[in-house]
């Protein structure tokens, strides 16, 4: 039976089971934003680690020093070490000038760099500049680049006296968040020291080891080198290990726009469940004398149950594929349009898993249940009685006062819930909260919706005899329009609850912003032959139409 009405009466089911594959592709695709974020992060940052067995890092104690780098590369079984150096330089080509972090060269064991053409750097006077700071200043194998170290006005206005050096090579811009954006050099060790400062700092140290060796043994061996230099509490990771630390500091170990998507899943999800059991109602309501046909020739109240839970377990399955399915359809195009953008290209499709598996299983229980109600409703009634007009919801009958009943208790519950995690700022206790009351709101439908649609109803008498019929028919059946009301609620109410946070969230951002950066406007002078900007160029700007203020930040 359940097969042959899937089948015979498939457009019936359309609204149940568009509901249930926008719930599932919702949910099913914000668990795969965040198993992508982290895979895209993981592919940016250990891109620099490519190449290395070991990564060292700082621990609680000290900074690593150079010291540390000279002492891991006595460490038995390591073939390379890398002892990674960043510098802030100011850089001008003659016409213009920047900013940018000079790095030291890897050994070939340990290199990172996808060279675009030239060669790499390898003696004094030699660097190599990323793609798109080439690109912007014009720059190429041969170019010439004054340096100087810092990265303030007065970097600038040294580069006139500082190191010349050749542009070797251009490489492609690393996709590591903490340099994109910004120029990136690279040199020689020997030459890029002479930029540092006199620090000894080292932000990592990348160890190759030698073939053949054992990696636990040379984990232990370079943690006892450490040690042994005074660096105990240094961290040695395998690569892996290392990309997967740095991405979770990005978080803090928390994930706040997952949280926010998960809060909209479960809004979906519970506007699916409504719909569903809405649209079953109505299904089994317009079965009802087909249904009491079967139990006067014998069929069970249990069969008849479970006929419709069927049907909503095949819908639900259907609809729960669709909506995986799409929702990784939906993330594979976005990660491909982002893959073809300069500055995104190392995004990556994760599907974890446990994302498909919450959605399919999200998305069949949840059509079940909300299946379950109304699968009672139409077997709870004797053969006989079933072939006369079903009752109405009214307040005189058993379910007429028990769904007003227990409307009334969750309304103020679910608001009481509602308002502490607002209170709390906790999205999380918010949300079940708000839940609850919007149930207990459609729950009490029957108490206020006729009358509503009675008063609303009087501004049609104008139309005369066919006015006052409609408002008349409008509550004859008051179940049938407590129902019809409380579809048209959870559709003008999401969409209001959308319109709402979205503009909400908007004020909140810019009011944030405003606090935090008071600026509209930012005057930068990084030209060779321009005069630095001073307190009187402050002042000067002070006095033009429209400027509140100004101020010499140095």
């Amino acid at each position: 039976m359940a097969l042959a009405q899937v089948r015979t009466h498939a457009r019936r089911f359309v609204a149940v089971g568009l509901a249930v594959v926008m719930a599932v592709g919702f949910l099913t695709a914000t668990l795969m934003v965040n198993a992508s974020t982290e895979a895209s992060l993981s592919n940016s940052i250990g891109a620099g680690f490519r190449g290395a067995d070991l990564v060292v890092s700082a621990g609680e104690e000290r900074e690593l020093g150079t010291g540390d780098g000279q002492a891991v590369r006595q460490a038995d079984g390591v073939a390379a070490v890398y002892a990674q150096r960043r510098s802030r330089v100011a850089f001008g080509t003659g016409r213009e000038a920047g900013y940018g972090m000079l790095q030291d060269t890897a050994p070939p064991e340990l290199d990172s760099l996808a060279l675009v053409s030239g060669r790499l750097p390898a003696g004094d006077g030699e660097v190599a500049v990323d793609d798109a700071t080439a690109a912007k200043y014009r720059l190429h194998a041969g170019s010439s680049l004054m340096l100087a170290a810092g990265s303030g006005a007065a970097a600038a206005r040294d580069l006139d006296g500082a190191g010349k050096a050749v542009v070797t090579a251009i490489v492609r811009a690393s996709k590591d968040p903490l340099l994109m954006g910004q120029p990136q050099l690279h040199a020689a060790p020997a030459f890029a020291q002479r930029f540092a400062g006199g620090s000894t700092y080292l932000p990592t140290i990348q160890v190759a080891l030698a073939d053949g060796t054992d990696a636990d043994a040379a984990r232990t061996a370079v943690a006892a080198a450490l040690q042994a230099a005074g660096a105990g509490s240094a961290k040695v990771r395998t690569a892996e290990e290392q990309t997967k630390a740095i991405v979770a500091t990005f978080t803090g170990g928390q994930d706040q726009l997952t949280v926010v998507l998960l809060a909209f899943a479960l809004i979906a999800l519970l506007v699916c469940a409504l719909v569903v059991s809405n649209t079953f109602s109505v299904l089994v309501a317009q079965r009802t004398r087909e249904l009491a046909l079967l139990r006067c020739i014998g069929a069970g109240r249990g069969q008849l149950r479970r006929s419709v839970v069927v049907e909503a377990l095949l819908v639900g399955a259907a609809a729960s594929v669709l909506g995986v399915l799409g929702a990784v359809g939906l993330m594979a195009g976005i990660i491909a349009v982002l893959q073809r953008q300069p500055d995104t290209e190392f995004a990556m499709l994760a599907v974890p898993a446990h994302a498909a598996g919450a959605g399919l299983g999200a998305g069949v229980a949840m059509t079940v249940l909300a299946s379950l109600v109304p699968a009672r409703a139409a077997t709870a009634v004797a053969p006989l009685a079933a072939l006369r007009p079903a009752e109405g919801v009214r307040l005189g009958n058993r379910r007429g006062k028990v769904r007003p009943g227990t409307g009334v208790v969750l309304t103020p519950a679910g608001s009481a819930v509602l308002v502490l995690g607002a209170l709390a700022a906790n999205l999380l206790v918010a949300l079940p909260g708000g839940a609850l009351s919007f149930i207990g709101l459609l729950m009490c439908a029957s108490l206020f919706v006729p009358p509503l649609v009675s008063a609303t109803g009087r501004l049609a008498r104008p139309l005369g005899v066919p006015g006052r019929l409609a408002a008349i028919n409008a509550v004859r059946n008051p179940g049938r329009t407590s129902a019809t009301a409380a579809a048209l609620l959870i559709g003008v109410t999401l969409d209001t609850m959308m319109m709402t946070g979205a503009q909400t969230s908007r004020a909140a951002f810019a009011a944030e912003l405003a606090a935090e950066y008071p600026v509209d406007i930012t005057v930068a002078d990084l030209t060779l032959d321009g005069r630095p900007l001073d307190e009187a160029a402050a002042r000067t700007a002070a006095l033009q139409e429209g400027v509140a203020a100004a101020g010499l930040v140095t």
